[in-house]
């Protein structure tokens, strides 16, 4: 395999769920908070799950391995948690802008499983994979930190 060979390996797991949750904000003189917990709606069938390999050091283009599986999600979670000051007032803009600083916190696990599915060698001719072969779950986090800027019509005086 040649070093830093592009592309490698692609795999895709389209998450096309139903979910639910609540959420809540308050709002205080300084700042405001809010918080939203979701959870995935029982279990369900999302999309195919995809992966590819690109591992032929002489022909780093053709493609050398695809596998293409159905995918259920079972119970999974999100939780969202921000904070935002506005900063409108401070750089004195006018009353129409609400222009607020925004830090915020995003934590999902999500668990999947692959099943049913076809895994292709090429040159071979493949095969098709009964049952449940791969168990994914994932977890990830992501914090950042942006400008919120919602627009708000105000009335003109005529």
């Amino acid at each position: 395999m040649t070093p830093y060979q592009s592309p490698l390996s692609r795999l895709e797991f389209p998450i096309n769920s139903v979910w639910g949750g609540l959420e809540g904000r308050g709002d205080f003189s300084l700042f405001s908070a809010g918080v939203e917990f979701l959870t995935s709606v029982a279990d369900q069938e999302t999309a195919d799950f995809r992966g590819r390999d690109w591992d032929d050091s002489e022909f780093p283009r053709r493609l050398t391995n695809y596998g293409d599986t159905d995918t259920r999600l079972f119970p999974s979670y999100q939780l969202r948690a921000d904070i935002d000051m506005p900063v409108a007032a401070l750089r004195r803009l006018p009353d129409r802008f609400d222009l607020r600083l925004v830090a915020a916190f995003r934590w999902q696990q999500l668990n999947l499983t692959p099943h049913e599915g076809g895994q292709f060698d090429y040159p071979s001719a493949g095969g098709r994979l009964q049952g449940n072969r791969i168990k994914q779950w994932l977890e990830a986090r992501a914090t950042s930190v942006y400008k919120r800027h919602p627009w708000r019509p105000t009335s003109a005086a005529c």
